[in-house]
């Protein structure tokens, strides 16, 4: 397979696109996304799955899942925040439609979302 995509991406929110002033503040500003790792991936994984050991049953938990790719995969923020020393406080406190631009970024970068498939959508 021969499909080249860039291993990072930026993402610039204006103020403007925010309701509240308070979250114009704290979160309007440049976000660097990139590639995850294999390692960082199945950490976030780990981090995510809750196992009963009674049952032997595994789940995942979306939210801690979605919580933490974006934790590894954010290179930079308008917040104080890296990989090796996330900010998880101003992770969970994004508003809902911007965490979840991010997270469709993400999903793209690590090619678990295609570019096709986001057209169509």
């Amino acid at each position: 397979m021969c499909l080249k995509m860039a291993s990072e991406k930026i993402i610039k929110i204006l103020k403007k696109e925010f309701d509240d002033p308070a979250e114009a503040a704290k979160y309007a500003g440049k976000y660097i996304l990139k590639r995850w790792t294999w390692g960082q991936k199945n950490t976030a994984i780990g981090k995510a799955t809750n196992i009963n050991l009674m049952t032997q049953m595994s789940t995942v938990d979306t939210g801690e899942l979605q919580t933490e790719t974006l934790s590894q995969c954010l290179i930079s923020a308008p917040f104080d925040h890296t990989p090796q020393n996330p900010n998880v406080d101003m992770i969970y406190g994004l508003p809902a439609w911007l965490g979840d631009i991010l997270i469709k970024y993400v999903r793209i970068i690590n090619r678990e979302l295609s570019v096709e498939r986001q057209k169509n959508s």
